[in-house]
């Protein structure tokens, strides 16, 4: 229910959405490096979703947002699913599968994280992908 006090006719509601260091048990295995071939490495990912979210405005129904946990759940099956060498492969899929499965989603951007990377005098890789909805 609408408080009286609140304007019936509400403009458009575009909000980000983040969903913020979503951490292991994401995996990938690299042919580049010998223990990364055999164990894989763990990694983080950061998700920005700009949403229409209008329908929203009140009504408190998780129905007219983007859930977090479904994104989650559907980060974690790319990452699982299937074996990847590059993170780069699997960004561009995060990003691809996120404005296919979730219409009030206008644009998202993915950042992958690989905090372990073997490379010795670095804290972390990280691979970061925009895409805008085309429709």
């Amino acid at each position: 229910m609408v408080p009286p006090s609140v304007e019936r006719n509400t403009p458009a509601l575009l909000l980000s959405v983040a969903v913020h260091k979503i951490v292991p048990p994401f995996t990938i295995t690299s042919p580049q490096y010998v223990y990364e071939k055999e164990f894989g490495n763990e990694f983080e990912v950061d998700i920005e979703m700009e949403c229409d979210l209008t329908g929203l405005s009140l009504s408190d129904d998780l129905h007219k947002t983007v859930n977090y946990l479904d994104v989650y759940n559907s980060v974690r099956s790319v990452f699982n699913d299937n074996k990847y060498h590059l993170i780069e492969t699997v960004n561009y899929l995060i990003c691809n599968m996120i404005l296919e499965k979730y219409p009030l989603v206008n644009s998202v951007e993915v950042r992958i994280r690989k905090p372990n990377a073997p490379l010795g005098i670095i804290d972390s890789v990280e691979i970061i992908y925009k895409s805008v909805r085309s429709d």
